[in-house]
């Protein structure tokens, strides 16, 4: 016991001793200074609120100032557009998108207070300027493009295209389908005449008890709620009609070019088409589908699944088009269409719009694959890597067996249809007899198919050897014969992938575009628009890669990037901030 005290003891004199001896730094919180501080130096060198201040100090901002010079001048005054685009641009740089939280940011968080210059704007304030200045966003995209391209963080040798589902600010269960709107309707339109007879009902009961006098003209709780939905749903209803009929007006639109172009090769080769002429839809007569769905909240949005999740959402689906250099963001819109399969030819003219010239090499997944993003004149002269998707081991030896089967016919169809051979058509070795024949035995075709490709492929045996002895009396009256092209840009695209070249391009695709969205998502906090309507949202995910482009440059290139900014302030005469003469020095 004595010596368990004898211990205490020691301990307590030891914190005693080094209580007494140790020595602190001055620590006074309410220390007044003697002069005014500069808020700058609140933050360290090399700050990303030191460079989120000093490149929109040099950016244009022309677009944003032209919003104030067209009002008359009266008011108080609003807060300077610069400090709130930097407050703007910094919140969505570091995650803190919501207003409210800027707002509680320039009392609590020293960047930000930084870059308001201790002034703090309210959240109305904040979100009606960004409301306001949505449009004006694409401008400050397009700079940071061209800033990073002479920066040399971009130079379009490899750019990755792909998509991510981007919640809307509004839910699935808000939404509702084409025929149950038409159920609701007449559900509350009887409703409504239930509670119009009632209300007469009970009017005529007190008047008969009252008398006159009674205003009656008070509209019951019950009645203003159904009214009010059923107005809701009919405008709803009329949305999908307009939207069913703009889409029959443009299968209308494609159906007829496809019948000019037949009637054109028609007129040029003198045969007429096998197949029928698409139908042509007429806009006037078409209704939407029983299953398309509206949402009350965002119009705008639909119905998607999510790629990583699996889950049905209701999204929007934004594009980006990343280089491959440091991962700068090229080339991005929002679309309201959940397939990707023909978003590559629109994203590749942002590009060329954004940066002036067209990416060398492009690379995409599967969901962009389709005959006709293949084949459109946007995208001549790039070197594509699209992936064609995965087939299944079942069509796979399927198609194998097919081709060892029709190998064998072939090679008898050959020997006897070679007068009429034609070789050399594009990239694919063709024989016009000899593909109407080889259909011709497959098994998994109709009976009358087969009978029709037999009969098709003996009359052009049959005329090509005609031609072919008749030109050897009467040479030069040879017609040309009509080619087969066996090889689509889908199947020239999958041999092009499967080489050693190939493969090593598009292996990169992944690590190039997949990494910008983990940032808009994880870091910047881009899970879920804050704004409704396809044009709004599109503003605010130009804001959003904006502020990405911004952190890619302030991480791989910061003084390159306002060394170039500082150069074209200097080529311009009055300056790229773009603040009106009038407000200089104010």
């Amino acid at each position: 016991m004595a010596t368990s005290n004898l211990l205490r003891r020691n301990q307590v004199t030891r914190c005693v001793a080094v209580t007494v001896f140790k020595t602190y730094r001055p620590y006074e919180p309410f220390q007044e200074l003697m002069l005014p501080s500069n808020l700058q130096d609140w933050l360290p060198e090399g700050h990303l609120a030191r460079f989120i201040h000093d490149v929109v100090d040099q950016m244009d901002l022309s677009g944003v100032f032209a919003v104030y010079e067209k009002g008359v001048g009266r008011g108080q005054p609003p807060y300077h557009p610069t400090m709130m685009a930097k407050l703007l641009i910094y919140g969505y740089c570091t995650g803190v998108r919501s207003s409210r939280a800027i707002e509680r940011a320039t009392y609590d968080i020293v960047p930000f207070r930084m870059l308001s210059g201790d002034q703090h704007p309210d959240h109305d304030s904040i979100a009606d300027f960004r409301k306001r200045h949505l449009d004006a966003f694409k401008g400050l995209f397009a700079q940071t493009v061209r800033v990073a391209r002479e920066a040399g963080l971009a130079n379009l040798a490899h750019v990755a295209v792909d998509g991510s589902k981007i919640k809307a600010n509004a839910s699935k269960h808000k939404a509702m389908s084409y025929d149950r709107m038409q159920e609701a309707e007449k559900q509350l339109e009887g409703e409504i005449e239930q509670i119009l007879a009632e209300a007469e009902r009970l009017d005529n009961a007190e008047g008969v008890r009252f008398g006159k006098g009674r205003r009656g003209d008070e509209l019951p709780q019950e009645l203003q709620r159904r009214e009010d939905r059923l107005k809701k749903i009919r405008e709803a209803k009329q949305r999908l009609e307009e939207r069913a009929r703009n889409e029959a007006a443009e299968r209308a639109a494609d159906a007829e070019k496809r019948i000019a172009e037949r009637r054109q090769r028609e007129a040029e080769t003198g045969q007429k088409a096998a197949a029928r002429d698409p139908k042509v839809p007429n806009p006037d007569e078409a209704r939407p589908d029983a299953k398309s769905q509206s949402n009350f909240t965002d119009p705008d949005s639909r119905i998607m699944k999510d790629g990583a999740t699996k889950e049905f959402t209701q999204a929007y689906n934004a594009q980006n088009a990343v280089d491959g250099k440091c991962g700068i963001i090229v080339g991005t819109h929002v679309t309201q269409s959940a397939n990707d399969a023909d978003q590559l030819p629109p994203i590749v003219a942002e590009v060329v719009e954004n940066c002036g010239q067209a990416p060398e090499k492009l690379s995409a997944d599967a969901g962009y694959c389709s005959e006709s993003s293949l084949t459109d004149v946007r995208l001549v002269g790039i070197d594509l890597y699209v992936a064609t998707g995965r087939e299944s081991k079942a069509a796979t030896a399927e198609a194998k067996r097919r081709a060892a089967r029709f190998s064998c016919v072939g090679s008898l169809l050959l020997a006897l249809c070679c007068a009429g051979a034609i070789a050399g058509v594009g990239e694919a070795v063709t024989f016009a007899p000899v593909l109407p024949l080889l259909l011709a035995v497959n098994p998994q075709l109709p009976l009358r198919r087969r009978r029709a490709f037999r009969v098709g492929g003996m009359a052009l045996a049959l005329s090509l050897q005609a031609s072919f002895a008749a030109s050897q009396f009467f040479p030069g009256c040879l017609a040309p014969a009509p080619s087969i092209i066996l090889h689509t840009a889908r199947d020239r695209m999958r041999e092009k992938l499967q080489t050693a070249a190939g493969k090593a391009v598009y292996a990169r695709r992944k690590a190039i575009v997949e990494a910008p969205f983990g940032c808009l998502k994880e870091v910047q906090g881009m899970r879920r628009f804050l704004v409704r309507g396809i044009q709004k949202v599109q503003g605010e995910w130009n804001l959003a890669t904006t502020c990405h482009n911004l952190l890619k440059m302030f991480r791989h290139g910061k003084c390159a990037a306002l060394n170039v900014l500082a150069q074209k302030n200097r080529r311009s005469p009055g300056g790229s901030t773009g603040i009106p003469t009038n407000l200089v020095g104010t």
